[in-house]
């Protein structure tokens, strides 16, 4: 499946939008008065900074559609050096917005962030955040990635800036008769922030965003660093466009090499993938396979989540994601195949039986030595990484057949440590409706890495 940037259509309209409003103002475009709160089209996005030194070419160089149009490195370069971690301003002067205010929700996460996040940023070009990304991807046309603002909001009016539409990918798989389920969790099995739906009148902190968004960000910035590892930047030929440099580099992709020393081996779990992730048709076969059956494949192989077998580069980025969130933040990988519910419109948990699953799926053994030789070809590793690597990843534990999903989530040899754990039994009980059903399907969106065409 090929994911681009939007078309430029657009673009010099946008441009134009951006500077009236601008000289109108007479301020940065974060105080102006752009937050109108409707949709807008990506074609419209503006340099949140208006005084950032690369504001002139960031619509030109992020806005492509044709490996023609990609931008050289003359024209917009790397966010870094390869060497030195980026600041959070040098982050900021690259980012592109369809309203100023996801702007000043993204500059408020990554002030809280890890140094290890902001290394990431290196490889990449810039970040375009609009009304209508969905999914969130990263792509070698311009060396950016795109969030989706559901991971920024936390006001109504922001809510209605948010497209609604349907990941296209979501019919994708109707044939199969199993649902994979997965969950980044705490340790007593909760989400690891509180769920809020785009179709109501919540609101939420900006606490409850700062990990969903950091998780995301690992996932897309390790595409970029794959793509453009740190130590090739400097030695980059600036006369190049960022597709080119990239495409030149081939063999020192970090994705390749994990391949090499440490490949997937299931080729049915491939082809599945390919049928759930990437649209391919069904096979009598696959249609006919059991739940239990693609479990017993993934119990034998090192790959964190299903979605690792749709191409090498999900295989990384996952990795990756899930040893960055254990390491900072204390959360486990929970995974599970599950019988689909007869009526996929209106399920519970109760509908999500559970025919093979794991908790804490990263500290299988298969999967912790591929993540640790993941995790050493795209961060920078510290003692306290390496530490939580090679002693501190704790034990797997297979979830009870024939038990629900949402049953399934809390280890039995947890222990509380707070007055009054959170209890996920008690979460999802009271999540059986809509929402419930529109939870599941946020926790199992799957963010791909764009035009690829290997």
């Amino acid at each position: 499946m090929t994911i681009v940037a939007l078309g430029r259509g657009k673009t010099l309209f946008g441009i134009a939008v951006a500077i009236i409003v601008n000289i109108v103002s007479g301020c940065d475009s974060r105080e102006s008065s752009s937050d109108d709160y409707e949709i807008r089209e990506t074609e419209t996005a503006f340099a949140y900074r208006s005084t950032s030194p690369h504001a002139g070419v960031l619509n030109k160089c992020v806005l492509v559609n044709t490996v023609a149009e990609s931008c050289t490195l003359s024209e917009l370069p790397l966010i870094g050096d390869g060497v030195t971690t980026p600041t959070v301003d040098q982050v900021m002067d690259r980012v592109l917005v369809t309203h100023s205010w996801m702007g000043s929700r993204f500059e408020e996460v990554l002030r809280d962030a890890p140094d290890s996040l902001l290394t990431l940023f290196s490889s990449s070009t810039a970040v375009l955040i609009g009304s209508k990304v969905r999914p969130s991807f990263y792509t070698r046309l311009n060396g950016a990635i795109q969030l989706d603002p559901v991971y920024l909001w936390t006001t109504q009016d922001e809510k209605r800036s948010i497209s609604k539409e349907e990941d296209f990918r979501s019919d994708f798989g109707k044939d199969l008769q199993f649902w994979f389920r997965s969950r980044l969790a705490n340790p007593d099995g909760s989400r690891l922030a509180p769920y809020y739906s785009l179709d109501d009148d919540s609101v939420r902190p900006i606490e409850d965003i700062k990990l969903p968004l950091q998780r995301l960000l690992f996932h897309e910035l390790v595409h970029a660093t794959d793509f453009m590892p740190r130590h090739l930047i400097a030695g980059s030929n600036t006369d190049l466009s960022i597709y080119d440099t990239i495409d030149s580099n081939r063999d020192e992709w970090l994705s390749n090499k994990l391949q090499v020393t440490h490949p997937l081996n299931s080729e049915t779990l491939r082809d599945f993938a390919e049928v759930r992730y990437r649209g391919s048709e069904a096979s009598a076969t696959q249609k006919s396979t059991s739940s239990a059956e693609v479990g017993a494949l993934m119990a034998v192989d090192g790959a964190i989540k299903f979605y690792s077998y749709s191409s090498q580069y999900e295989d990384l980025a996952q990795l990756v994601e899930s040893v960055m969130m254990g390491h900072h933040y204390g959360l486990l990988t929970n995974i599970a195949f599950t019988q689909k519910p007869l009526n996929e419109d209106s399920y519970t948990c109760n509908d999500l039986l559970v025919a093979w699953g794991q908790r804490n799926r990263l500290a299988d053994p298969l999967v912790a030595v591929r993540a640790h030789a993941a995790t050493e070809l795209a961060i920078n590793t510290t003692p306290a990484l390496t530490n939580y690597l090679e002693s501190g990843l704790g034990i797997v534990e297979l979830m009870t057949n024939q038990v629900h999903w949402c049953d399934n989530q809390m280890s039995n040899t947890f222990v509380p440590s707070g007055l009054q754990p959170r209890s996920a039994e008690l979460v999802e009980a009271q999540m059986t409706g809509p929402q419930f059903r529109e939870m599941m399907r946020t926790d199992n969106i799957v963010h791909p890495e764009g035009f690829h065409h290997d």
